[in-house]
């Protein structure tokens, strides 16, 4: 039987087409078998690591007229919201290349492109990685849902001369009552504040809390593609996973529908704010 796709994509017509990329990148639940062998860690153990179920949050986004990238692989065997080098290098049997960046506090935290730890800073492996593991899994997974990344924005400048990126995650209850959505800038650098204030004005309305920058400022793909002066605007969007699943077992709840609906509500008011909003600004 052959594999399923790395990753997919839901492209609407481009006569229906909007200047707004979506993306999915941590909640691919396919774990292979070569991967699985890997560890002793428990299938539900390794699931706690996913953003459970955004993917499912995100299916009807290309009936708007967005298009939608959904990554398949688990992040924690290789995970896209990383440099492509960020490794541990206590993880393999042999010496890293030179530039791989081994000093972020993600890899220190054991989750860099590679996780060393499960949830629970549950140690992930039985023994050390040989190195050729490295190139298998960039090759594999990272690099694919990167190249097509690029090129969905690359079409959608060419197409409509910007492009909005909306890179959607999950977080963990907050203790006490933390926000509903996390807003991920980059500080501002990554996205023009006029976006951010248009999404937080709508999730406000919708009796929704809100929280910019803390403690998710943004990833690799936020900062990376984040060029305001090039007219590519990426937001990080973490959802509480309270909202609309339980994790234990991993399962949605009633509400999951409502925060669709709301979602789906607010794609189609920032659709119309983009239409109406040409051209935007190329800074925050």
């Amino acid at each position: 039987m052959p594999s399923p796709p790395v990753y997919s994509v839901f492209t609407p017509s481009r006569a229906f087409s909007t200047p707004l990329i979506l993306c999915s990148g941590h909640s691919g639940r396919h774990y292979e078998d070569h991967l699985l062998a890997q560890t002793s860690l428990s299938l539900e153990m390794l699931r706690q690591s996913e953003d459970a179920f955004v993917d499912q949050i995100l299916e009807p986004c290309p009936d708007l007229g967005c298009q939608l990238l959904m990554a398949h692989f688990p992040r924690i065997f290789c995970d896209p919201n990383r440099e492509e080098w960020e490794l541990d290098p206590d993880m393999f049997s042999s010496p890293l290349p030179a530039g791989c960046n081994t000093t972020t506090s993600r890899v220190q935290n054991g989750i860099g492109t590679f996780h060393r730890f499960a949830v629970g800073k549950h140690p992930l492996y039985r023994e050390k990685l040989p190195l050729e593991e490295a190139y298998t899994r960039l090759k594999t997974y990272w690099r694919p849902y990167h190249q097509t990344l690029e090129a969905l924005v690359e079409d959608c400048l060419h197409q409509h001369g910007v492009c909005v990126i909306l890179d959607f995650h999950s977080m963990p209850q907050w203790p006490g009552h933390g926000p509903d959505f996390v807003l991920g800038t980059g500080y501002g650098t990554s996205c023009a504040l006029s976006l951010v204030r248009e999404i937080e004005t709508f999730l406000l309305q919708k009796a929704y809390l809100t929280r910019r920058d803390f403690p998710y400022a943004g990833g690799y793909t936020t900062l990376h593609y984040g060029r305001p002066h090039r007219n590519i605007h990426t937001l990080q969007i973490e959802i509480s996973r309270t909202l609309y699943m339980k994790t234990a077992p991993l399962q949605t709840i009633p509400a999951f529908q409502t925060l669709q609906a709301d979602l789906m509500d607010l794609l189609s008011h920032f659709i119309s704010y983009l239409q109406h909003s040409s051209p935007l600004p190329t800074s925050s």
